[in-house]
């Protein structure tokens, strides 16, 4: 009998907004030196805007692309042709030290609060395994909306039953639309120990100064349809409000706005992380900024929730006027620190 577990952490202290982010940030807060990539990444983000039966929806993700982690694809009919069969595929993914990111139908494993209950195609992070009580060693929002990222055991037979479940739930028409493509990709994930640490203030300053300009943390801008980067997003959350308002849709997202305070909890990080390494006395005062930015982000955030409880739609006109002063806020104090910055 064989048991391997490969090194996480819990990220739910960090950040935990996806399973793509916390898988990495779980696998980032295990290395030595801890990869400081981390605190340039994640104050970039992008939302794309899907018009899907009539509606428009907003998809959020920050950037998760990091030097000190590999990803491979594995493309699931590839995996289904092959004698291996999945339930080997992943053990001995571990055993080679490959993290795996699985598209799985969530309502057949007895951990999630759906089971059962509802269809709800999902990714689940998978760490290790154990042949003596025949689970995988997993994480994911278990629970989703009622409790935090969370780590959990699930068995063989439960993982091979959501993973080819969902399989049988893909058709052809699906997967010519590029919105499900996710379905029919494993991720193999690698934690290098050899990363060159490259994190300077110099990449800081002009990653914020992409993200004023609308792009991504690469400088591109506009290369991917109905894709929207950093301070741009602002507006589409107003097309999006006043969409709302004008068609009466049944689903309201909340998650862009959790994303925006994701935003400014990490410049937080990040400029208590230059403080402490790079002995700045009057960080604090920006720290202070990003932080009360952060608090107003939370509020905004409150709103929208409180809107998707009530459906009051007063409540979204409050709603546009808070995302006109967290841009306004936004565009200001970075403005200020990309100068102070420069200025060291």
């Amino acid at each position: 009998m064989r048991r391997k577990t490969l090194p996480v952490e819990n990220p739910n202290q960090f950040f935990a907004y996806k399973p793509f982010d916390a898988s990495r940030i779980a696998i980032l807060l295990t290395q030595n030196p801890m990869c400081k990539e981390l605190y340039e990444n994640f104050i970039h983000y992008r939302i794309e805007k899907i018009n899907s039966q009539g509606y428009m929806q907003l998809d959020c993700h920050f950037n998760e692309e990091f030097s000190s982690i590999g990803v491979k694809k594995m493309p699931i009919d590839l995996l289904l042709d092959l004698s291996i069969g999945f339930i080997e595929f992943c053990k001995k993914s571990i055993d080679r030290n490959f993290y795996l990111f699985i598209p799985i139908e969530c309502s057949k494993i007895s951990n999630y609060s759906v089971y059962k209950k509802e269809k709800l195609p999902h990714h689940i992070f998978v760490y290790g395994y154990d042949d003596e009580q025949q689970v995988f060693l997993c994480s994911e929002f278990f629970y989703f909306s009622k409790k935090g990222y969370s780590f959990e055991v699930v068995s063989y037979l439960e993982m091979e039953e959501a993973f080819l479940d969902l399989q049988n739930q893909t058709t052809p028409e699906m997967m010519n639309k590029e919105q499900f493509q996710w379905l029919k990709d494993i991720q193999l994930l690698k934690s290098f120990a050899d990363y060159k640490d490259k994190f300077t203030i110099q990449r800081v300053q002009s990653g914020l100064r992409f993200y004023l300009d609308g792009r991504d943390c690469y400088g591109n801008k506009g290369y991917l349809k109905d894709v929207y980067y950093g301070i741009a997003i602002y507006n589409l959350l107003e097309e999006y409000i006043n969409e709302i308002l004008k068609e009466n849709y049944e689903l309201f997202d909340i998650r862009c706005f959790t994303l925006i305070f994701f935003h400014f909890r990490y410049l937080r990080l990040q400029a208590e992380f230059i403080k402490q390494n790079y002995d700045i006395e009057k960080q604090d005062v920006f720290i202070k900024k990003f932080l009360d930015l952060e608090k107003c982000a939370n509020i905004l955030l409150n709103v929208a929730i409180k809107y998707q409880i009530t459906r009051k739609k007063a409540i979204l006109q409050n709603i546009i006027k808070k995302i006109k002063e967290m841009k306004e806020g936004d565009i200001n104090i970075l403005t200020q620190y990309i100068n102070y910055l420069e200025h060291l």
